[in-house]
């Protein structure tokens, strides 16, 4: 737990650093932005609101004289002297983001789905398979991934959804295609957690309420983060989607399934906050008796930390064939990867090694909170597997090793173990207060009290941190566990 609080302290410092070094724009650089910067010139599809460029939130469209309502609307609102303005990539994301917060209910043309999951872009007419529904419902989770694609296919400025007759075409050449089609039906209506993007409405002709300093400094965040996943060569939304399709896919094919063990059942839930994640994890058999269980998060976000995360995930499997310990696998692997991470990242990690004819796992955590167990038969309902350790990557092996106590432990009939990264725990909630361990242990036991399904209850988890953080993923969210079958 000290290790996990001082790395995110270290990363909190040189988030701080990163915008005290950044400037604002003098009233004069700012009135010649509204001229010709087109990030001062973005408006939801419908063209009802306008999208402040240096937080990402919506204002009333102006109806007359443009240029003058922004002078006015900045006066009011000087955050423009401190903040940077967000990359046109994510100002692209946030516009469809309110305009999806304020149709998706009442628009049927947006919740077109297949049967196997994919959902009918209504502005382009393709299929797309990233835009997830949580066991049938439409969460804010989907909206922002409908927001993604949106802005990667659909021309900026404003749009128009096909026609039903043209929809009903697209979904009838399926049908004569055979197959995958042919139910096609429009998704239901969408949960409550899915209105949450759209309460920030300012009043009809009002413009946004000035942000608090609080937000604001989370939105740098957020838009530091973009930043870092900005293409070399900018070209716009357009021409970063095969790109980015590809680097999903090879992302989705590095980490692999999950397998199949006789006596114990494992679940991932999975959700990179941009295209590529810096997360990862890692389940899979080492010979017939031990199963390796990993979840590991390397600092910072988008493709910086993808080829990061990359590299420690080839690495870790080349070193668990050569070493059965847990000390001695985290040296190697630090001894491994220290040199090609830049000089401001690190890699936190949780892994165990599961005997499973003994039921026996050693655990240790590399800079990373404890793991917790759950079994309401249990003598203690839920408990936490105190191993604990250095984070990699900050400093040699000789120094670290000492840091490291494995933890050992004979499993129960019952025991759910379960494991997160920090972007659940510390997402925050519009008052910048952290969701936290404790609420992620609440989410986790009435997740379980709905069901058995061990995948539904992670994305049970998932779905109540997006819910505090009022649809807003502002880091990779990823949790994992494995669930040892009860005694016949």
């Amino acid at each position: 737990m000290a290790a996990s609080r001082r790395t995110s302290a270290l990363a909190r410092r040189r988030s701080a650093i990163i915008r005290r070094d950044r400037q604002g724009l003098t009233w004069t650089e700012l009135v010649q932005r509204i001229e010709d910067d087109p990030c001062f010139n973005i408006h939801t599809a419908d063209g009802k609101y306008w999208i402040d460029p240096f937080t990402g939130k919506r204002a009333a469209a102006a109806k007359v004289n443009r240029v003058a309502a922004l002078h006015h609307y900045f006066q009011t609102y000087p955050h423009w002297q401190k903040y940077p303005i967000k990359s046109i990539q994510e100002l692209e994301f946030w516009r469809w983001v309110h305009f999806l917060g304020e149709h998706i209910r009442n628009e049927q043309r947006l919740r077109f789905y297949k049967v196997d999951g994919e959902w009918l872009n209504p502005f382009t007419g393709t299929w797309h398979d990233e835009v997830r529904r949580v066991d049938g419902r439409i969460t804010s989770m989907t909206l922002h991934e409908m927001a993604k694609v949106l802005a990667v296919t659909v021309e900026p400025g404003p749009a128009e959804m096909m026609s039903f007759e043209r929809l009903r075409g697209i979904i009838e050449a399926g049908h004569r295609r055979g197959g995958a089609l042919s139910d096609a039906p429009v998704a239901a209506s969408p949960s409550p957690e899915a209105a949450t993007v759209a309460a920030e409405d300012p009043g009809p002709e009002a413009e946004a309420e000035p942000p608090t300093a609080a937000e604001v400094a989370a939105e740098v965040a957020v838009a530091n983060a973009a930043v870092a996943e900005t293409p070399i060569k900018h070209q716009g939304p357009r021409a970063r989607g095969p790109e980015t399709q590809r680097a999903q896919a090879v992302q989705h094919h590095l980490l692999g399934g999950i397998p199949e063990v006789p006596g114990y059942h494992f679940a991932v839930a999975y959700h990179p906050m941009s295209s590529v994640s810096g997360d990862f994890y890692d389940i899979r058999p080492l010979d017939e008796d031990r199963i390796f269980v990993c979840i590991g998060d390397i600092s910072g976000h988008g493709v910086q930390a993808a080829l990061a995360m990359a590299t420690a995930l080839k690495s870790l499997r080349t070193i668990t064939r050569l070493h059965d310990d847990p000390v001695e696998i985290a040296c190697a692997l630090n001894d491994d990867i220290k040199g090609d991470l830049m000089a401001d990242q690190f890699l936190t990690m949780w892994f165990g090694i599961l005997h499973t004819d003994e039921r026996r796992l050693r655990a240790l955590s590399c800079g990373h909170h404890p793991a917790l167990v759950v079994n309401a038969e249990g003598e203690m309902g839920l408990r936490r597997i105190l191993a604990r350790g250095a984070a990699i990557g900050m400093s040699s092996s000789e120094r670290i090793r000492s840091t490291f106590h494995v933890a050992e432990m004979i499993l129960q009939p019952g025991d759910l173990i379960a494991q997160y990264t920090d972007g659940l725990s510390e997402a925050m909630d519009a008052d910048q207060r952290e969701y936290g361990d404790l609420r992620i242990q609440g989410s986790l036991l009435s997740s379980l009290e709905g069901g058995t399904d061990l995948t539904a209850v992670l994305e049970g988890v998932v779905s109540q941190v997006l819910t505090w953080s009022n649809g807003e993923q502002a880091d990779d969210l990823t949790m994992i566990a494995m669930r040892v079958d009860d005694a016949d």
